[in-house]
Order: C-alpha cells, then sequence, then structure tokens
C-alpha cells in the first residue's frame, strides 16, 4: 500500500509540472506578439468614415440629379459641351452643331423637349445670360470651356419650385474649376472616317441619276487646343484661373454618304430617291379661278427648257447639300479670381469671354407656292408655254378679266 501511494503521488506530481510548464509557455506565447505588436505600431492620425453617413447629392435634393464628370467628357472624345450633352436621354437636340436649317449660331439646351427656354443654365451655382440679344430668353452654352469643366449637374423635375419659370424643364449646373493650380495644355485632331458600303442603296442613287460618294469618305475635320493656368496666393487664401480655348469643326455634306446621298422615300415597290416639287428648271401649276381646282401640273427642263408634264423625276434632289454637321470655329477666354477673406465671406471674380463663328446651309430654295398672275402676252413665255397657257380651254377653266386683257391664273413654284 505504501509503495501505492508513492507512485499515485509521484504521478500527480508529474501531471502538475506539465501543466505548469504549459501554462507558462502559453502565456509568453500571447505576450510576445502583443510586445511586438506595441513596438511597430504607428499612431492615429486619421479615420474615414464610409457609409450611409457621408452626403451625396441625391440624399438631399428635391430630384435625382444626373453628373456628367471631367473624366466622362474626356472619354467621349468630344470638345464642344453641346455634344456631349446631346447623348444623355434627358437632353433634347436644341441649337447644335448638327442644326443647319434655322441655325443662328447659338448652342443650347432643351430638357425633356419642353423648350430651350424653359431650361435654366448656371455656371458655378449662378445664372448664365441670355445667349442672344434679341429677347429670346435662354443661354448660350458656346462660352463654358469644357476643358475646365468639373462636372455638370442636371435636375430634371421640381426645380422651378426654387428657381422660378425659368427651370420648368430643369437645370443644368456647370461647376467649373475655378481652383486650378498649375499649366496645363491640350491639343487633337479628329476627323470623321465612312465606308459607304450599302451597294443597294448607292445603285438606287446612281439610278435616278445622281451623283453616288466615293467608298471612303474622310470628312468633318476638326482641330482644338486649350491653355489652363492657376496659382494660389496670399498663403492659399486665394487663386487664380485664367484659360483661353479654340475649337474649329469642319462641314460634313450629306452627299458624303451612301444613305444620304439623295433623299430617299419608301414605297410599294421599295426605297427610291424622293425629292422636292420645287423642281430646278421650275415648275407651274394652274387652278381654276377660285384656286379649288389644279388643272394642270408642267416643269421646265433646266437643260433643253422643254415644258412638258411634271414627273416623279423631275423632283428636286435637296439632300447632297445639307450639312450633317455646320462649319464652325470659337474662341474662349476668361479668368476667375477667389479670395477668402474669412470664414464667412469670399470675395470673388469671373470674366468669360467668346467668339463664335458658324455657317449654316440648306439646299436651293424656290417660290414656294406664292400665286402670280400670269398675262397670255408675258414676253418671258415660250411660244409653247404661251400656247399652252392661253390655250381656249384653259382659258376657260382659269380666265379672270384684268385690265380687259384675258389673263390665266397660276402659281409659279
Amino acid at each position: 500500500m505504501a509503495n501505492s501511494r508513492s507512485l499515485q503521488q509521484a504521478v500527480r506530481f508529474a501531471l502538475a509540472t506539465i501543466t505548469a510548464s504549459a501554462g507558462v509557455a502559453t502565456a509568453n506565447a500571447q505576450t510576445a506578439p502583443a510586445q511586438a505588436e506595441e513596438a511597430t505600431a504607428a499612431p492615429l492620425t486619421e479615420v474615414v468614415v464610409t457609409g450611409s453617413r457621408l452626403k451625396t447629392p441625391n440624399e438631399t435634393s428635391i430630384s435625382p440629379i444626373s453628373t456628367v464628370s471631367a473624366a466622362d467628357i474626356t472619354e467621349t472624345g468630344l470638345t464642344r459641351v453641346e455634344d456631349v450633352l446631346n447623348n444623355l436621354p434627358m437632353v433634347f437636340a436644341g441649337m447644335n452643331s448638327t442644326t443647319s436649317n434655322g441655325n443662328d449660331g447659338t448652342a443650347s439646351i432643351d430638357l425633356r423637349g419642353l423648350g430651350n427656354q424653359r431650361t435654366l443654365v448656371l455656371v458655378n451655382n449662378r445664372r448664365l445670360g441670355p445667349g442672344t440679344g434679341d429677347g429670346r430668353n435662354y443661354s448660350d452654352i458656346n462660352e463654358i470651356p469644357a476643358a475646365l469643366i468639373q462636372r455638370v449637374d442636371i435636375l430634371t423635375g421640381g426645380a422651378s419650385a426654387v428657381y422660378g419659370a425659368d427651370a420648368v424643364a430643369g437645370v443644368v449646373d456647370f461647376v467649373l474649376n475655378t481652383h486650378f493650380e498649375g499649366v496645363q495644355i491640350n491639343a487633337g485632331y479628329h476627323f470623321q472616317q465612312h465606308n459607304n458600303s450599302e451597294s443597294g442603296i448607292s445603285a438606287i442613287v446612281a439610278g435616278a441619276g445622281f451623283a453616288t460618294p466615293p467608298s471612303d469618305v474622310d470628312t468633318g475635320f476638326g482641330k482644338y487646343a486649350s491653355v489652363i493656368m492657376g496659382s494660389n496666393f496670399a498663403d492659399n487664401k486665394g487663386n487664380a484661373t485664367a484659360y483661353i480655348t479654340y475649337d474649329n469643326q469642319g462641314a460634313a455634306l450629306q452627299k458624303s454618304f451612301d444613305y444620304s446621298a439623295c433623299n430617299l422615300a419608301g414605297g410599294a415597290s421599295g426605297l427610291s430617291c424622293g425629292g422636292s416639287s420645287t423642281s430646278r428648271g421650275g415648275s407651274f401649276r394652274a387652278y381654276n379661278s377660285t384656286f379649288s381646282k389644279r388643272i394642270y401640273n408642267y416643269n421646265v427642263n433646266p437643260t433643253t427648257g422643254v415644258w412638258a408634264p411634271f414627273t416623279a423625276a423631275d423632283e428636286y434632289n435637296f439632300a447632297p447639300e445639307n450639312y450633317y454637321q455646320v462649319p464652325n470655329e470659337r474662341w474662349t477666354m476668361g479668368t476667375f479670381v477667389n479670395y477668402e477673406i474669412n470664414s464667412h465671406a469670399t470675395a470673388y471674380m469671373e470674366a468669360m469671354f467668346t467668339r463664335n463663328t458658324s455657317e449654316a446651309q440648306i439646299a436651293e430654295s424656290g417660290d414656294f407656292g406664292n400665286g402670280s398672275i400670269i398675262p397670255c402676252n408675258d414676253p418671258l413665255l415660250t411660244a409653247a408655254e404661251q400656247s399652252f397657257i392661253c390655250s381656249p380651254a384653259n382659258l376657260a377653266s382659269t380666265a379672270r378679266a384684268r385690265d380687259g386683257r384675258p389673263t390665266c391664273q397660276s402659281t409659279s413654284i
């Protein structure tokens, strides 16, 4: 029994010794990394909070705001502000580089198709004045330098409650970089390349007797350059930024493309070249004395001078001389000066200048539907025309007394 108790005590002592050793090792293992961490840890200098506590414009605005950043503008490769914005679904094409018929040289924004006079344009949260001096109340964004844009904020709903009736369609705010530091120079050159591979369309154009464009077309050549300079002063309380930009855009005519070399019209037999009844040589439509019935519609061949009934072949192809892109040359320059007087007041000065030249062109026009009295003895009528217009049958239908002479009531187009 004594030997048994001695063995028991020896085993217990051995187990206690092993446990104590393991506890010391564990404590040392836990203490060593803590000491190493304390030795290498850097002092905490900044805490960045992310998540829902950060305010965004869409969380505080009355309606959703769409934003176009400077990076978005750069990625498009476009150099004019109106061309960039016209890619957005809420912006309808107002006056821009693709408007030829009715172009007045301005570039405007039309939100949701409600009219450019109902879209308010801001620059750095301040209203941009009207772009014309004839009383039209909409802004000309030609004077906004694309190279200096930080972002464009677009609000399309509920803005009139804050900005008034000018903002019924919405508000577009151009936020410019007015605290630029350093010197930045940008320059570029571009053109449009098109392969006229629509052989079926080319055959229709050629079959109608019109010139077909070459297989490969390079058109719409353009170049641009911008210089931006800025610097802080007064211990970074103030900043002066200046800029100058130049943009030159060449023309692109419809005759350069196979699908627009003629005015395509659809019919039961498929596509064909259509056009205007205002023919090149001049056409004449005669009506009865009350203008309630057309008696005839004749055309003068511009080459032979032959007087013959008007047919579809006499229609004037007005497409080739119309612009897809109007030629334009634009200079902009300006300066921004800001100075922080104190935490409650900041003085600023903004000056912007633009010189924009644009050329609009449409196809040759005519005397559209203006009625005229043509005497039978008019010396400008040929013998054939006089014989036809003043035939007894036509005079009986169209004659009106004028100074005792028989005349033919006709419409020259």
